[in-house]
């Protein structure tokens, strides 16, 4: 999970970009508090938040990985 607000973040991505390229999803997934609390409610967060920025990313990301899988 990526915190956008912070500039180390987006170092990371960048350098992981450079150095894995192919490897790396267009999909990054944001921290969201809902995705955490998730796991608390023992549900997945496609459950418990399901309009939540991180539930979409999560979706998003598997549609990514099916689609180019």
């Amino acid at each position: 999970m990526v915190d956008r607000r912070n500039s180390l973040s987006e170092a990371v991505i960048e350098a992981a970009k450079e150095r894995f390229s192919t490897l790396i999803t267009k999909i990054i997934i944001p921290i969201n508090v809902r995705v955490a609390d998730a796991p608390i409610e023992g549900k997945p967060v496609r459950e418990t938040a399901p309009s939540s920025t991180g539930a979409q990313a999560y979706a998003a990301l598997a549609k990514e990985l099916y689609l180019n899988g």
